[in-house]
C-alpha cells in the first residue's frame, strides 16, 4: 500500500516537473523572440547611425566618447575606436588659431540649455586643414537624467573656400569699378541747337554729382567749370555745332565737395544721311593724377635746371655726332664764349689743336661704351688755355649704339700751374742734388755713420710713438659734430657714462650741450669760438658742465671750425676729454705746495718769536714784583701768554702724529663714526643719504686717526648747515686712489675764502679742525680738497689704495732710502 502511494505521489511529481518545463520552453522561445527583436532593432539604428554622411558622435556626462560614427574616418582620416579610446583627441586635432575658441564652445556644451553652433577648422591625418559646421545639443533619458551631447558636424571647406573666392572676386570687382575714372555723356542736337544732354552712371565717380542731378538741373556742367576755363568749353561745343572738328582740350571742374580736378574732355559728332549733326558723345577723363605728376615734373626739371645752372663745374651736352646740344653757364665763362655760339657746333673745335687726337680717342672710347675720368686742354675764346678734368657718361638705345653723351668739366688750370711749379722747382732741386754729389761722396763715412745712430734713434722714436699711440688709443675720448645753436651729434656712446644723459637726448635736439655748461664758465667757452673764427678756425677751451645727477665735471674740447662759402659757421668738429682729475689734482698740488711753504714759515717764525717772548715774560715778572700796581706788567704778561698759546698751536699742528697703519675698511670706519655721531645728529636734526660702494677694497691705513678726519669732516658740516638738512657721504675708487666725498647744504655768505681753509689758524678751537685734518691726510699720502657749488660745499678725502708703513718720525720707509 505504502508502494502504491509513493508511486502516485512520484507520477505527480512527474506531471508537475513536466509542466514547469513546458512552461520554461514557452518563457525561453519568448524570450529568444525579444532578442530577436532587440537585435533587429539595434541592427537598425546601428545601420542609421554608422551610415550617415556627416560625422555623428554622442559624447557622455563624463566627457568620454559614448559613440563615434565611422564617417569620422571620411572627415579627419581617424577611425572611431581611437576617438572612443583618447577623449582629447578631437581638441587635439583642432586647428591651433581656433583651438581656444573651440575650447570656450566646449564649456558651453556642459550646461545643457540646448542646440550650439560652431564653425571652426580641423587638421587632417593628412596635415590639411579642413572647415567643420558643428552643431550639438544635450540628451537626456526617459527619467529626464542627462546623458550628455549629441553632435554633428559637417565638412563644409569647398563651401568655406567658395566664400573666399566669392569675397576676392567681389574686391577685385570693387577696386575695378573705383579705378574707372572715365564717363561718357551724350547729346542730342536738333536744328544745331543741343536739346538734351544725358550723363553717364559713372559721373559721379569723376564730378561727384549723380546723373539725376544733371537731369535735373542742365547747365550744372558749364557751372562747375571754374570762370577761368569757360570759354575754352564754351568753344569746344561751339565748333562741333559748327561742324568743325572737335579737338581734345583740357579743363577742371570743380567736384561737388569743392574740390578741384583736372579732366579730359573729347567729343566724338554723329551726322545723318544729309549731313547734319544729329548728336554727338563727349568722354571724360579724370587727369589730375597726371597734372600733378607734370607739376611735379616741371619743379623738377626747374631745381635741375637751378642746380647745373649754379654748379661749379662745366656741364655739357652732346649728341651721338658729339655737336653741343646744351652747355651750362659756368662752362661758357671757362671758355669765353656765349652758348648760343657753342651750341650746334662739334666739340673737338674747343680743344686745344694738342689735345684734338685725344678728344678724338675718348669719343671713340664712348661709342665702345667705355666711361672714364681724363684730362683736356681747351682753348678759351681768348686764346687762353684751360686745362680741365672730364668726368664723361653716354647714353645708349636698346640697341647698345651711343644716343649722346654728358660731361662734367672741372676748371684745374691752376693745379696745374702748380704742379707745373712744383715740376721746376723740382728739376732745380735735381740740379742742386747734382751738384752736390761730390761733397756728399766725401763725407759718405760720416753719413754712414749718422745714419747709424739715426737709425738708433728711428728705432728708438718708433718705440716711443707706438707707445705713445697706444696711450692716445686708451686715452677717454669723445668724438662730436657741434652746431651754432650748439647742438650736438655724438658718435659715441660714451657720452651717457659722462653727462648722465641719453645718445638720442642730444641726437633729437631734446638737449643743447649749451644748456649744461654752468652759467660763469659759457661766456669763456663762446670766446674760444670767436677767437678761433679770428685765427686759424681751430680751438682748445676748458670749462665745466653739470652732469645728469648734479656733478661737476671739468670738460677739453677740441676742436676745428668749418664754415661755409659765406664766412659762416658750418659745424664744428671736435673731441670731449673728462679733465676733471686733472685739474683736481692740480688743485691739491698747489694747496700742498702752499701748506708746504707755510709750514716752513710758520716753524721758523714760532722759533724766532719763542726766544724774544721768553726774556720779555721774565722782565714783566720782574717788573711786577718790584711795582705790584703797574697795570702795564699784567697787560705784558697776559699777551705773552697768549702769544706762547698761539706757538703751542702752531707747534702742535706742525709736530708729526705717530701712524699706526693696518688693514681696514673705509666703509666700516664711515659707518662707525655715523653711528658714534648719532645722538648729535638727531639733535641738529640733520638726515645722511650714504651712497658707499660695497666693492671698495681695503687699505693699509690707520683707522683710529680716519675716525678722527671724518668725525671732524660730518660735525664740519653740521655747522655749515642751518638747523636740519641732508649730508651726503659717498665713497669711490679710480685706478690708485679711493674717494670720501662729504655733500652738504651751505650758504654762500658762510663759506670763508677757499684758500684760507686748510691754514693752521682756522678759528673754532675744539674740534680737530680742517687743517689738521688736511696734515694728517697729507701725512697718509692722501689729500683734502674743497669745491663748492650753488647753495653747497663739498669736502673730498683722496686716500691711497696702497698705504706705506710709517716710521715714529712721519717718514715712509721709502722716504728714509
Amino acid at each position: 500500500m505504502k508502494e502504491e502511494d509513493r508511486t502516485l505521489e512520484q507520477l505527480e511529481e512527474l506531471a508537475e516537473l513536466r509542466q514547469r518545463i513546458a512552461e520554461l520552453e514557452k518563457s525561453e522561445a519568448e524570450r529568444k523572440l525579444s532578442e530577436n527583436k532587440l537585435r533587429e532593432s539595434q541592427e537598425k539604428l546601428r545601420t542609421v547611425a554608422d551610415f550617415t554622411y556627416d560625422w555623428e558622435y554622442w559624447i557622455g556626462a563624463e566627457a568620454n566618447f559614448v559613440y563615434v560614427s565611422p564617417s569620422c574616418e571620411r572627415i579627419t582620416g581617424y577611425r572611431s575606436d581611437e576617438f572612443e579610446r583618447n577623449p582629447g583627441l578631437l581638441q587635439a586635432i583642432t586647428h591651433p588659431d581656433d583651438r581656444e575658441r573651440f575650447a570656450n564652445h566646449l564649456d558651453g556644451e556642459s550646461e545643457p540649455e540646448g542646440a550650439l553652433y560652431l564653425d571652426f577648422r580641423i587638421i587632417n591625418r593628412k596635415g590639411e586643414a579642413r572647415w567643420i559646421a558643428h552643431i550639438c545639443q544635450p540628451a537626456y533619458g526617459s527619467d529626464g537624467r542627462y546623458l550628455g551631447r549629441r553632435a554633428s558636424n559637417s565638412d563644409i571647406t569647398e563651401r568655406k573656400l567658395a566664400e573666399a573666392a566669392l569675397r576676392v572676386s567681389e574686391e577685385r570687382c570693387r577696386r575695378i569699378t573705383e579705378a574707372i575714372t572715365d564717363y561718357i555723356f551724350s547729346v542730342r542736337v536738333e536744328n544745331g541747337r543741343p536739346v538734351q544732354t544725358t550723363h553717364g552712371p559713372a559721373c559721379e565717380t569723376v564730378t561727384g554729382y549723380t546723373a539725376d542731378e544733371f537731369n535735373a538741373d542742365p547747365f550744372l556742367w558749364i557751372r562747375m567749370v571754374p570762370e577761368e576755363d569757360q570759354d575754352t568749353v564754351k568753344e569746344q561745343a561751339a565748333n562741333v555745332l559748327s561742324g568743325k572738328h572737335p579737338q581734345p582740350i583740357e579743363h577742371r571742374i570743380i567736384r561737388k565737395e569743392g574740390r578741384i580736378c583736372w579732366v579730359s574732355n573729347s567729343l566724338v559728332p554723329y551726322y545723318d544721311v544729309n549731313g547734319q549733326l544729329t548728336s554727338y558723345d563727349g568722354v571724360i577723363r579724370d587727369i589730375t593724377e597726371r597734372k600733378r605728376s607734370e607739376e611735379a615734373l616741371r619743379e623738377s626739371e626747374e631745381r635741375y635746371r637751378q642746380l647745373v645752372e649754379t654748379m661749379n663745374e662745366g656741364l655739357a651736352l652732346a649728341d651721338e655726332n658729339y655737336l653741343f646740344t646744351y652747355v651750362n653757364e659756368r662752362l661758357c665763362e671757362m671758355l669765353g664764349y656765349s652758348r648760343d655760339e657753342m651750341i650746334g657746333r662739334t666739340i673737338v673745335e674747343f680743344v686745344h689743336e694738342d689735345h684734338k687726337d685725344l678728344m678724338h680717342e675718348q669719343m671713340a672710347r664712348r661709342r665702345r661704351g667705355e666711361a672714364q675720368r681724363y684730362e683736356v686742354v681747351w682753348r678759351a675764346k681768348n686764346g687762353r688755355t684751360i686745362h680741365t678734368l672730364i668726368s664723361p657718361k653716354g647714353f645708349y638705345n636698346a640697341q647698345g649704339h651711343l644716343t649722346g653723351s654728358l660731361g662734367v668739366v672741372t676748371d684745374i688750370t691752376h693745379r696745374k700751374q702748380a704742379e707745373d711749379a712744383l715740376r721746376r722747382a723740382h728739376d732745380e732741386l735735381e740740379l742742386r742734388v747734382e751738384e752736390r754729389t761730390a761733397e756728399l761722396l766725401e763725407a759718405n763715412q760720416h753719413l754712414v755713420r749718422e745714419i747709424e745712430e739715426r737709425t738708433r734713434a728711428e728705432g728708438a722714436l718708433r718705440e716711443s710713438e707706438a707707445k705713445y699711440r697706444l696711450l692716445i688709443g686708451n686715452l677717454p675720448s669723445i668724438v662730436y659734430r657741434g652746431y651754432r645753436d650748439w647742438s650736438v651729434d655724438f658718435m659715441d656712446e660714451k657720452i651717457e657714462i659722462l653727462t648722465g644723459y641719453k645718445l638720442e637726448d642730444f641726437d633729437s635736439r631734446k638737449k643743447k650741450w649749451s644748456e649744461i655748461i654752468l652759467d660763469e664758465d659759457f661766456a669763456t667757452a663762446r670766446e674760444a669760438i670767436v677767437r678761433a673764427l679770428k685765427t686759424d678756425r681751430s680751438f682748445i677751451r676748458e670749462y665745466r658742465i653739470r652732469t645728469a645727477n648734479g656733478g661737476i665735471l671739468w670738460i677739453q674740447d677740441r676742436g676745428h671750425i668749418v664754415c661755409d662759402q659765406e664766412g659762416q659757421i658750418d659745424y664744428v668738429s671736435g673731441v670731449f676729454f673728462d679733465v676733471t682729475e686733472r685739474k683736481r689734482l692740480q688743485s691739491a698740488l698747489v694747496q700742498k705746495e702752499k701748506l708746504n711753504t707755510l709750514g716752513a714759515i710758520a716753524a721758523e717764525v714760532a722759533h724766532q718769536i719763542r726766544n724774544p717772548l721768553v726774556a720779555i715774560g721774565g722782565f714783566a715778572l720782574r717788573l711786577q714784583q718790584r711795582f705790584p700796581n703797574l697795570h702795564e706788567c699784567d697787560v705784558i704778561l697776559q699777551e705773552s701768554k697768549r702769544l706762547e698759546e698761539i706757538l703751542s698751536r702752531v707747534r702742535n699742528y706742525l709736530k708729526p702724529v705717530e701712524i699706526r697703519p693696518q688693514e681696514c675698511s673705509v666703509n666700516t670706519v664711515i659707518a662707525e663714526c655715523v653711528d658714534l655721531l648719532s645722538p648729535e645728529t638727531e639733535r641738529r636734526e640733520v638726515l645722511y643719504q650714504l651712497d658707499l660702494d660695497p666693492g671698495l677694497p681695503v687699505v693699509y691705513l690707520d683707522p683710529d686717526i680716519l675716525s678722527q678726519i671724518f668725525i671732524n669732516l660730518i660735525l664740519n658740516a653740521f655747522e655749515a648747515m642751518d638747523r636740519g638738512g641732508i649730508l651726503a657721504i659717498k665713497t669711490s675708487e679710480s685706478d690708485r686712489e679711493l674717494f670720501v666725498e662729504f655733500r652738504n647744504q651751505a650758504a654762500v655768505e658762510k663759506f670763508r675764502d677757499p684758500e684760507l681753509l686748510f691754514m693752521p689758524f682756522d678759528e673754532g678751537g675744539e674740534s680737530i679742525g680742517l687743517p689738521f685734518c688736511y696734515r694728517q691726510l697729507k701725512d697718509m699720502d692722501g689729500l683734502l680738497s674743497f669745491s663748492q657749488e650753488k647753495d653747497y660745499m663739498i669736502l673730498t678725502a683722496s686716500l691711497p689704495k696702497t698705504g706705506r708703513p710709517r716710521t715714529e718720525k712721519g717718514e715712509s720707509r721709502d722716504e728714509q732710502h
